[in-house]
């Protein structure tokens, strides 16, 4: 954001701050949009809350601190506005202090050469011309190399604790660097502030790519884990068909003896068991399938499958939308879809039923998608008004519990196109329904 200084109080002067401002927060919020991935639709928003603050600031703050001030309002204003995760938030404020450092040094300099040379409003023009021109061509070099700075939803905490203190300490230096600067900039030849403006530069770039390459081992991290869960489930799948296939002779000797005898109670138990186990072998398949469309969505599912298995419970997995185009960011799914699973296997670790259905379903009629989570459960005195409340538990160590589904409810609430309705069928099933609207 160019903050230069317009001596001249006429209207001219006025609408030419104006200017200077809309164009240059227009460019900013392009070059946020292409670095960030973030739609520019959602950045429009921001548009007039930017400029009304940055105008305020350029008339009442003081040169060398308007950067600071401008960096937290923008801050507060992405930060309700657009929802944006703090690390990502703290990356592009960074990005963005780094651009206004270099711009508001620039024009500062120039227009303090040309202070009495030329008259204020030409000297004004050329200031907001060069500050755009500037702007440009930094979003031009982005464009050309397609510079991308992704943090990927799923990254651990320690990883975005870490991106989070690499962002704050580098902002706080160009703060600092342009405080001091600016404070002696009377003083200071060209020469010195030309070297500054490359330091700076070189420093914001390494920071940059240090961060990149951070963000890019925590993604080789989780492709690794992927495929070792991936190869889990591979071999479990292999042994299972390889059992199934070398019982079938047997299963069919069993069969055939229950025909011999016509026992037809006998029969209806065999076959029932073993059109059970094709399920498995069928749902496996299936798992398979979802491993393809939506890694971070089936590492969750195969992960509480490979934990239900140890209590002989199984979940059968039923996959009828597109993952990817589900209206909802992966990593609050993920976060959803964890919790209320969790919850499925406690409570049907208690039954002698031990089924856990899990569901994806369009429901084109109204609109939207749904995830049903079914499973049976012991306690019928659950009030189903209170499971969202914050420590509602039906354990009796408290301390640690009641506090997945709030969160679960948290979720939802910052999400106008999310709603959750939980159920109960035959007083036997428990049902989580979780829908998704395509709005």
């Amino acid at each position: 954001m160019n903050i230069t200084l317009f001596q001249n109080g006429t209207l001219i002067s006025a609408v030419l701050i104006l200017l200077d401002i809309t164009i240059n927060v227009i460019i900013q919020n392009k070059i946020m949009s292409k670095i960030f991935n973030i739609k520019i639709k959602k950045l429009e928003k921001t548009l007039i809350p930017q400029i009304i603050f940055v105008y305020f600031l350029r008339v009442k703050v003081i040169n060398q601190y308007q950067i600071i001030a401008f960096a937290l309002v923008q801050l507060v204003i992405f930060k309700i506005i657009l929802k944006i995760n703090i690390d990502k938030l703290i990356i592009s404020e960074k990005t963005n202090l780094f651009l206004c450092s270099i711009i508001y040094l620039i024009t500062f300099k120039v227009n303090q050469i040309l202070e009495g040379q030329i008259n204020n409003i030409f000297a004004s023009i050329s200031m907001v011309i060069l500050a755009i021109t500037i702007h440009c061509i930094f979003y031009a070099i982005i464009c050309k190399f397609n510079i991308k700075m992704e943090i990927p939803e799923y990254t651990n905490s320690k990883t975005k604790i870490e991106i989070l203190l690499i962002g704050i300490l580098s902002s706080t230096i160009i703060i600092a660097n342009q405080v001091i600067i600016l404070k002696s900039i009377n003083h200071l030849p060209i020469s010195i502030i030309i070297i500054d403006l490359i330091m700076i530069s070189s420093f914001s770039i390494l920071v940059l790519v240090n961060i990149n390459k951070i963000i890019q081992i925590e993604t080789e991290k989780t492709k690794v884990n992927e495929l070792e869960g991936n190869n889990t489930r591979l071999k479990e799948s292999y042994e299972d068909i390889c059992s199934f296939r070398h019982d079938m002779k047997n299963i069919m000797q069993g069969l055939g003896g229950y025909i011999a005898a016509k026992d037809m109670d006998g029969l209806t138990q065999m076959y029932n068991e073993f059109v059970c186990d094709c399920k498995e072998v069928e749902n496996k398949k299936d798992f398979e399938e979802l491993s393809k469309t939506n890694p971070a969505i089936y590492n969750i599912i195969n992960n509480k499958y490979l934990e239900a298995k140890k209590y002989n419970i199984n979940i059968n997995v039923e996959v009828y939308v597109d993952l990817n185009n589900l209206k909802i960011k992966i990593y609050e799914l993920c976060r959803i879809l964890g919790i209320l699973i969790d919850n499925a296997i406690e409570a049907t670790k208690e039954c002698e039923d031990k089924q856990i259905n899990i569901k994806f379903l369009k429901d084109r009629y109204n609109n939207r998608d749904l995830v049903i989570i079914e499973n049976p459960y012991k306690n019928t005195l659950i009030d189903l008004s209170k499971i969202n409340e914050k420590g509602f538990t039906t354990k009796k160590d408290k301390k640690f519990h009641g506090l997945g589904l709030w969160r679960v409810n948290k979720i939802i609430e910052k999400n106008e196109n999310l709603r959750l309705t939980t159920s109960r069928e035959n007083n036997k099933i428990f049902k989580q329904q979780l829908e998704i609207y395509n709005w």
